[in-house]
């Protein structure tokens, strides 16, 4: 097993390129150069996140439409982890950086299941969740520049 690519290579990176496309800056490095051209000038775009989905899994015999348009293939963050990517694409950050490295943390109170904000026990935590993740977010970013960020997700994730 290798290391994931942030340096052109990743989800991170897809990330950068969108907003450094919409910004004229990123937080992270953008997508290798040879890769770019997969994506379209445009001055909206649209990220969906197949959770779960990986190219081993294009091989599928169902998977036949998704495999004829696939353009590149992309390293998902370290660890491949639900709420691990979504913090990778909501703060434009690798994980090492922005800090959510796995759905479940020890954090002050115990162990919190970072997908749902609760405790083994059900109770939630009692510090600000809103400060987790480090700021600027890409949508705050974003909206600097005049850009409007719209996620449609389970409610239970809000």
């Amino acid at each position: 097993m290798r290391a994931p690519d942030y340096q052109g290579g990743g989800l991170v990176n897809l990330v950068a390129e969108l907003e450094y496309r919409l910004t004229g800056s990123a937080a992270s490095p953008r997508l290798y150069r040879e890769d770019r051209s997969a994506i379209p000038d445009a001055r909206t775009y649209v990220l969906v996140l197949f959770d779960g989905l990986g190219a081993g899994q294009l091989g599928h015999s169902h998977a036949t439409r998704l495999r004829a348009d696939l353009a590149e293939t992309l390293d998902a963050p370290f660890s491949t982890q639900t709420s691990v990517s979504t913090a990778t694409i909501a703060s434009g950050l690798p994980p090492s950086q922005h800090g959510l490295i796995s759905y479940l943390l020890k954090l002050p109170g115990g162990v919190v299941n970072t997908l749902w904000w609760y405790y083994a026990d059900g109770s939630e935590p009692e510090f600000d969740l809103g400060g987790f993740l480090p700021k600027p977010m890409l949508s705050e970013r974003l909206a600097v520049n005049g850009g409007e960020t719209l996620v449609i997700q389970p409610t239970a994730f809000g």
